[in-house]
């Protein structure tokens, strides 16, 4: 699974998602060009849980895939820890901790940094192919979510007519009247798929949501 995403500025980059994985040899992955020194691998690690067993007192250490992993990790310490109710972010802790019956979904945070973009270019996405990674898959299913994709620093946009920032920042003088453009900036014929858009009309932009 990929997305090339174009008109994009010019800058470094942090690429996360949500991940969880049965095996070794699912990657994430961003692409700026065709060379093969152009993308970025990083695998989605194979997750493992210790706790106290409660008949033996030992500590045991199972796999954590469709159980436990990272992100519930951080919600059971913060609730057993005594975040209180009022918290801003409790309602959130506390449906991650118990989620599944309070075994968690075996979901983690992983990033890629300092991604580079100079081409206004960039393609994300992952894969167990191994003809891709180089890396022989051992993977029976693996699940990636809620991406993202961070400018942390800006780059050399010189001379460059594309969005900016992004639909915060289009400016409606800049735009053709009765027209309909994407997030990106980039006019397009009608809103034939759900999404946010910017609609003209009568020299004003609008951000539509069609669902």
């Amino acid at each position: 699974m990929d997305q090339a995403i174009e008109g994009l500025p010019n800058g470094t980059y942090t690429l996360a998602a949500n991940v969880r994985t049965s095996a070794e040899g699912a990657f994430l992955f961003a692409s700026t060009g065709a060379e093969a020194a152009d993308t970025t691998w990083m695998e989605i690690p194979v997750q493992t849980y210790t706790y106290i067993d409660q008949t033996t007192g030992k500590d045991s250490t199972v796999f954590a895939m469709d159980k436990y992993g990272k992100i519930w990790e951080e919600a059971k310490a913060k609730i057993d820890g005594g975040l209180s109710e009022t918290d801003p972010n409790y309602a959130t802790y506390s449906a991650t901790y118990n989620a599944n019956g309070g075994n968690g979904r075996g979901w983690m945070n992983l990033q890629i940094p300092n991604i580079e973009v100079t081409n206004h270019a960039l393609t994300i996405g992952v894969t167990c192919d191994s003809t891709k990674t180089n890396k022989p898959s051992k993977v029976t299913w693996f699940s990636a979510t809620d991406f993202t994709l961070t400018l942390t620093k800006a780059g050399d946009n010189a001379g460059w007519n594309g969005p900016a920032t992004g639909i915060t920042e289009i400016q409606t003088e800049a735009l053709k009247a009765d027209a309909i453009y994407n997030i990106n900036g980039q006019r397009i014929a009608n809103m034939s798929k759900q999404g946010l858009y910017i609609v003209v009309r009568n020299g004003k932009a609008v951000k539509v949501l069609k669902k």
